[in-house]
């Protein structure tokens, strides 16, 4: 994970997990209500790394594959 100042109040970050597989950018308010804006970009990971299938119904051996992006932009410290 790589972060940097991007501005008065603000930091950015990027970086990779699971071999690349899972790579985040974003920036983040160092003063409430710490504003967050998050995208995740997601390439061929497998879902049974994160969530058990034959728990969920699927048969023995069940594999699962996805890619996508997801993005959050909300404030942490928000009392809403």
């Amino acid at each position: 994970m790589q972060v940097s100042d991007d501005g008065p109040g603000r930091i950015a970050f990027s970086g990779s997990f699971q071999d690349g597989r899972i790579a985040v950018r974003g920036t983040i308010g160092t003063k409430a209500p710490y504003p967050l804006d998050l995208t995740a970009d997601v390439q061929q990971l497998e879902l049974d790394t994160f969530v058990n299938l034959t728990a969920m119904g699927a048969p023995p051996g069940t594999r699962v594959w996805g890619s996508g992006r997801v993005q959050v932009k909300t404030a942490l410290g928000d009392p809403r």
